[in-house]
């Protein structure tokens, strides 16, 4: 699996431990179909992540974008 699909799946892991979103509204917020999403969930190094996934992550739920493409600095802020 690579680093940045690592942190993807920290960060979406994190809010749906937190109560911030569950995999529905997650979906919805990232334009994610939920069957695509799922296969990433059930296997991550055999399923790629889409652009606009990192970018909704990053706009609608302020996570930040040099911690989730590069690990440098906080997950958030």
């Amino acid at each position: 699996m690579s680093p940045i699909t690592s942190r993807f799946l920290q960060a979406y892991g994190d809010l749906v431990e937190t109560g911030v979103t569950s995999v529905t509204k997650f979906c919805r917020d990232v334009e994610a179909d939920r069957r695509n999403f799922g296969k990433l969930l059930a296997n991550p190094a055999r399923h790629l992540i889409r652009p606009e996934w990192l970018g909704g992550l990053v706009l609608k739920y302020g996570v930040n974008a040099d911690w989730l493409l590069t690990g440098r600095g906080l997950m958030f802020g």
